[in-house]
């Protein structure tokens, strides 16, 4: 097990477990952080489980694929560090990670 935590717009962090395989949005959903709405159930289509991966994060992660890429460029709230948490496979490298959800999630329809 490893540990991951989400901070929210307010300011408010709240660390979670997470399995080794799990992606980061199935850790916030399993444990209902609030603004992880993943409607697509982690398809990677919908853009509502969209996190901002801290600096120091974001190096130790696979790049993102051009899909993912592509949905992030529809997202008002996407800038640099954007990810979508389904498409974030929890490791050891990141055991201790930080992601900050967006202030509102905006739904690829």
């Amino acid at each position: 097990m490893g540990t991951i935590t989400f901070t929210q717009p307010d300011g408010t962090s709240a660390a979670i477990s997470i399995r080794p395989g799990n992606t980061v949005m199935e850790a916030a959903v399993a444990r209902e952080v609030p603004g992880i709405d993943a409607q697509c159930y982690g398809a990677g289509v919908c853009g509502t489980c969209h996190v901002m991966v801290a600096e120091d994060v974001a190096p130790l992660l696979d790049p993102p694929s051009q899909w993912e890429s592509d949905i992030l460029a529809c997202l008002e709230l996407a800038g640099p560090g954007s990810r979508l948490a389904c498409q974030i496979r929890f490791a050891e490298a990141i055991d201790g990670a930080c992601f900050t959800v967006p202030e509102r999630q905006d739904a690829i329809a």
